[in-house]
Order: C-alpha cells, then structure tokens, then sequence
C-alpha cells in the first residue's frame, strides 16, 4: 500500500472512531497530494470489507468494528 493510500485509510479510522460520517470529498481535502478518487474508493472498500466502515448513500460511516473493539465515539 502507497503512503497516500494508508493516509486516506487512516483519516477514513479516524472518523471512524470518532463516530462521523465523510464522503470521498472529506477524506481528499484532508490530504496533501491525495490518491485518485478510484484509489480512495478502493482503500474505503477494503475498510468496508473488514468492518472498519460501510458505505450509506453517497457517504461513508463508521462500521462494526468500532463498537466490537469498545471505542467510544
């Protein structure tokens, strides 16, 4: 995984386990120099797959894998 692969996968944790939902958008405006959108898309994915997230509309937010770990929002 590239470094702004892992900096996208590390915001998308990060309002994950502050309980937030975000877009693409929100996740590309807090990197410098971000990834495309298909290589956000792909890292938010592979999150999904692992509980981490889950897609709702246009918009992600946090998955199951918060509340099994006991973060508080």
């Amino acid at each position: 995984m590239s470094h702004r692969a892992a900096a996208v996968a590390s915001k998308a944790i990060e309002y994950a386990l502050r309980d937030e939902s975000f877009t693409v958008s929100d996740i590309r405006g807090e990197i410098t120099d971000a990834p495309s959108r298909t290589t956000v898309y792909r890292v938010l994915d592979e999150l999904a797959t692992d509980d981490w997230i889950q897609q709702s509309g246009n918009g992600w937010q946090p998955g199951m894998k918060q509340t099994t770990l006991g973060v508080d929002g």
